[in-house]
């Protein structure tokens, strides 16, 4: 299972031309209960695991916040490949040129994409 969305886009703030992306849910064909699972505070099912993320563009600026949920890994292991880089391939890439997200409390999981 992996989620995710978007809940503050940093880039609306300051150019009012682009159209604000806070609530976008990915990846396409995400259910009701996974974007339910999204909201903090929500109880989580055994086996998933919630993290706050940001994503950054090539020149470090922040573009966007927000929230995902993924199967919780084994001990001493990290989520897939997915579920790290999702919110980066899904949306922030292709809608703002992101190209690097970070995990809050893991810094060890940061991905960077540079194209």
């Amino acid at each position: 299972m992996r989620a995710w969305i978007i809940t503050k886009d940093h880039l609306f703030e300051t150019d009012t031309e682009t159209s604000d992306c806070a609530g976008t849910v990915g990846p396409a064909g995400v259910t009701d209960d996974q974007e339910a699972l999204l909201s903090p505070g929500k109880k989580l099912p055994e086996g998933i695991e919630r993290r706050a993320f940001r994503m950054y563009d090539d020149d470090g600026v922040l573009c966007f916040s927000g929230r995902a949920i993924y199967d919780k890994p084994d001990e001493g292991s990290e989520p897939d490949e997915d579920a790290l880089v999702g919110p980066l391939m899904d949306f922030g890439r292709a809608y703002a040129g992101a190209c690097r997200i970070k995990w809050h409390g893991r810094p060890e999981w940061e991905s960077i994409y540079i194209y």
